[in-house]
């Protein structure tokens, strides 16, 4: 089986409704859950969420890492409640992999975290 690296963006909001967001924008985001719904799992289980999560989340290429920065960017996040975006980068064990300074620097552009993480049970988080 061969496994591939990816990424997850996260996009996380009290007050935030992905659902709103990927329909004026066209990202793929994927709802997690929008604020206001009802959670089904966690501490809100049964209960009107207070926060929405999103993710887009394709293989690992730097151009669609910049592509999706320069498009967040562009997003006004206190009108849309977007408090935190999170790139998860995810890699296949074994796997070398090199992030580029061009790539960094659009991810803290937008005042993004990212996280690296493997196949390994450990995580590393660097802040922008």
């Amino acid at each position: 089986m061969n496994i591939k690296s990816y990424i997850n963006i996260q996009l996380k909001g009290d007050d935030f409704s992905p659902t709103m967001l990927r329909e004026k924008t066209n990202l793929p985001i994927e709802v997690i859950i929008d604020s206001g719904d009802i959670a089904k799992i966690g501490r809100y289980k049964g209960k009107k969420s207070p926060y929405g999560i999103g993710v887009i989340s394709f293989l690992f290429d730097e151009a669609k890492v910049i592509g999706y920065s320069n498009k967040l960017k562009k997003i006004k996040r206190t009108e849309h409640h977007l408090d935190e975006i999170v790139f998860d980068f995810i890699f296949a064990e074994n796997e070398s992999f090199d992030i580029s300074p061009i790539v960094l620097k659009s991810i803290t552009d937008i005042s993004a975290n990212f996280t690296i993480t493997d196949s390994k049970p450990h995580q590393k988080t660097v802040k922008s």
